[in-house]
């Protein structure tokens, strides 16, 4: 008798439960969502919202043009300028953050190659290592550029949008507590200090820091990731089916960050897998004083030596497609 009139009472059994947890999820969820429509940035710093700007160039300039990519070492370390010249076509530089990783880099680009175009691919090795990251940089540039959602994997989506979520709830208990300490800008990481082809100019005006920050590559990372050929061979089949060409090239790299023996690892994994790869690489490794806040971000005399090295090994490649040799 006991247990069928518990059964019966108001607010018991899975009905209940369900809408139990519907109340909870939603006590939950609202404020995210709020969060998510309303909220603060997840930081001050805007230097990711940069991407805007190389994305609506590269959607309007017509082909044939280059295409720049890589992590920050090819956005602070390449002239652009001396490239449109040397290869009288358009050039967009879509290099931007190393933790982007390379799976992102080529699902930014390959839905807009077209007849003529050229990819120049210069990684730093940590994305030859590991091209698929997983971090705050994913957070950081969803947050600021919506639709860098789409170069995400649908299956690490969920985890980026509840993170922005999270860290934009961070952000406003900083900014209530009068902790938000960057409002005028950081004075470098910033949006507007790429010019108009996307290259990074605002650290050649600035004083170079005493050390450099670290490089993010674990000792035991492997030369060349299992995911990473795969990879590139996708990039270079979008390519061709676009009648667009891809070649690979050195990064440039302070002497102190040079590894030998992964340089080597990775040449020959290049040529056993029939991927071009150009420039011999002690070409691109410079002094330390060439470099700015890390050894991949060149300041003036080595951004200059750097990409006259490039259009060398470039030229040497495909004579046909440097007019400066015509």
């Amino acid at each position: 008798m006991s247990s069928s009139t518990s059964a019966s009472e108001p607010g018991s059994g899975p009905g209940a439960l369900l809408r139990s947890v519907a109340f909870f999820s939603a006590l939950v969820l609202l404020p995210l969502a709020a969060l998510l429509r309303w909220g603060p940035p997840v930081t001050p710093v805007d230097y990711l919202a940069a991407m805007t700007a190389k994305h609506t160039r590269l959607r309007a300039l017509p082909s044939p043009k280059v295409l720049l990519l890589g992590g920050s070492n090819i956005g602070f370390g390449m002239d652009s300028e001396m490239l449109e010249e040397a290869l009288c076509r358009p050039v967009v530089n879509m290099g931007i953050h190393a933790g982007l990783g390379f799976r992102f880099m080529v699902n930014e680009v390959k839905d807009a190659l077209g007849p003529g175009d050229l990819v120049l691919v210069a990684l730093e090795p940590s994305n030859v290592a590991r091209p698929e990251k997983q971090g705050d940089v994913h957070y950081q540039v969803v947050d600021r550029v919506p639709h860098a959602i789409h170069y995400i994997p649908w299956f690490d989506r969920p985890r980026v949008v509840s993170g922005i979520a999270v860290l934009r709830a961070q952000s406003l208990w900083r900014i209530m507590r009068g902790r938000w300490t960057t409002d005028g800008g950081h004075p470098l990481y910033r949006a507007d200090g790429f010019d108009e082809r996307g290259d990074m100019l605002a650290h050649l005006a600035l004083p170079r820091p005493e050390a450099f920050e670290t490089d993010g590559l674990d000792d035991d990372a492997p030369a060349v990731g299992r995911a990473f050929l795969p990879m590139a061979r996708e990039l270079m089949g979008h390519a061709e089916r676009n009648g667009a060409r891809v070649v690979f090239t050195w990064p440039g790299q302070a002497f102190t960050g040079f590894d030998a023996t992964r340089t080597v690892a990775i040449q020959a994994a290049f040529h056993d897998a029939g991927l071009p790869l150009i420039g011999e690489p002690h070409r691109f490794v410079f002094p330390d004083t060439a470099f700015h806040d890390t050894r991949y971000h060149l300041r003036t005399e080595g951004r200059a030596l750097r990409t006259e090295r490039t259009l060398a090994a470039l030229c040497e490649w495909d004579p046909a497609g440097c007019c400066a040799m015509q």
